[in-house]
């Protein structure tokens, strides 16, 4: 059954109250006009629970906009959804169009910073993220008393003679809830054995993120990318935009029983209800997690980010040894999944369960 509105509806009583399913929820496809954006495609979801955001097919089939009962998830930044066609892809300048989103998925090949691996160059954080999508389908149907909503395609990254990585991406929600889940099956469809990097990059900003903002993650290590140690309480976020330069940290999570890592940033502002994000992944595919702190004015963000690697670049895990290998027609199946915590039953009831996690007691 479909819950909405506080109650729980079957497919006959809503389809008698309701024109048309859109009239409460769905999903359709935009074309954006305007500028560097002109022809870059989106997916709009609506849930009806108050969970809207974008998917955009023209960038990677990335979450780009995300946003609960009218407040802000992810974080935007100032340089929009840039058309592919507007962009180069040299160092560090796909930054000019890194559009942050709830979701920005760093790889196929490429990681991190950019580099010089056996010839060839490697711009920041790959080529996934500026790549179009094949095939796209988008649809909302009934499954019984369930709506179900979802979009699907075929992101490419591929070279005539190297790499050929094709990532079949599907995102699904459903009427009346509160979560998305991003499904990915990567294929290496070349002929040779292939270096293969990803992160998914999740951006999140204010005003689920600010000063009252906890992370609650079972970390059992953690250690700064530039420093000797990490010196400030990691759980917590400043409470004002200020020019300190970003700081990485690299966590080991540890999974629960059924093999996922669940976590969730909690916006506990005191005198208002406490609401939050909660991000679930599957540990044996994503092994490692960088945490990213970007506190500036303009760029008061967090980043939470499931990896196969960290962010040094594709040249570095190749000289230690640690660039995951993909043969000739092997498959990755990666799933991330996001839930929104609205209210202290649900917010209590994830942190309970996250009690239950080796190390979790010990770092909270």
């Amino acid at each position: 059954m479909v819950q909405l509105y506080g109650q729980f509806f079957t497919r006959q009583q809503l389809r008698e109250r309701i024109g048309h399913e859109s009239q409460i929820g769905g999903v359709r496809r935009l074309a954006l006009t305007d500028g560097n954006q002109k022809d870059v495609e989106v997916i709009e979801f609506r849930t009806g629970s108050g969970l809207h955001f974008q998917v955009s097919p023209t960038r990677g089939m990335d979450i780009i906009l995300a946003e609960y009962k009218g407040k802000a998830i992810g974080w935007r930044s100032r340089t929009g959804e840039v058309a592919p066609a507007y962009l180069e892809t040299h160092g560090f300048i796909p930054r000019r169009g890194s559009f942050g989103g709830l979701v920005c998925t760093c790889g196929y090949s490429q990681v991190g910073n950019p580099c010089h691996d056996q010839g060839q160059e490697h711009c920041l954080h790959g080529r996934a993220q500026l790549s179009p999508a094949t095939n796209v389908w988008a649809e909302a149907a009934w499954d019984g008393d369930e709506y179900k909503m979802w979009c699907q395609g075929k992101v490419i990254e591929l070279d005539k003679f190297t790499e050929y990585f094709v990532n079949e991406r599907r995102i699904e929600t459903s009427l009346g809830a509160n979560m998305i889940r991003i499904k990915d099956c990567l294929t290496n469809h070349s002929f040779q054995t292939q270096g293969h990097m990803m992160l998914y990059h999740i951006n999140l900003g204010f005003p689920l993120l600010s000063g009252h903002t906890r992370l609650y993650a079972p970390s059992s290590d953690v250690r700064h990318r530039d420093k000797p140690s990490v010196d400030f309480d990691w759980t917590r976020y400043p409470l004002e935009p200020h020019t300190q330069v970003e700081d990485v940290l690299y966590h080991e999570m540890e999974a629960d029983e059924e093999g996922y890592v669940t976590m969730a940033l909690i916006n506990e502002t005191p005198g208002e209800a406490r609401w939050g994000l909660q991000l679930r992944y599957t540990k044996e595919s994503l092994p490692n997690f960088v945490h990213w702190f970007q506190p500036s004015p303009g760029a008061y963000v967090m980043g939470l980010e499931p990896s196969n690697c960290w962010v040094d670049g594709r040249a570095a895990h190749r000289e230690r040894g640690e660039l995951v290998m993909l043969e000739p027609g092997e498959q990755h199946h990666y799933e991330v999944e996001f839930k929104i915590l609205d209210g202290e039953e649900e917010i209590t009831s994830t942190l309970e369960k996250l009690k239950q996690v080796e190390m979790f007691e010990k770092l909270k």
